[in-house]
């Protein structure tokens, strides 16, 4: 029940998200580039953030696969 609630909770949040920024831009183009005003901070960000996240994810993976292979 806890892990649907959080879930709940950040699509909501992302909806909001959407929603608000939607009166910022013009087009989808816009929307997906922050209309070409995002900072060196902002883009660096962007791409640790999916570079960490994406390590966490492959690497929680490799992690669960190795550990049930030494449990045989």
């Amino acid at each position: 029940m806890i892990i649907i609630t959080v879930l709940s909770v950040y699509l909501l949040g992302m909806l909001a998200v959407g929603w608000i920024s939607r009166k910022y831009t013009s087009t989808m183009s816009d929307f997906f580039t922050a209309a070409k005003q995002g900072t060196m901070v902002l883009v660096v960000g962007s791409y640790v953030g999916a570079h960490i996240g994406n390590g966490i994810v492959v690497g929680g993976a490799e992690y669960g696969h190795v550990n049930a292979n030494l449990k045989l």
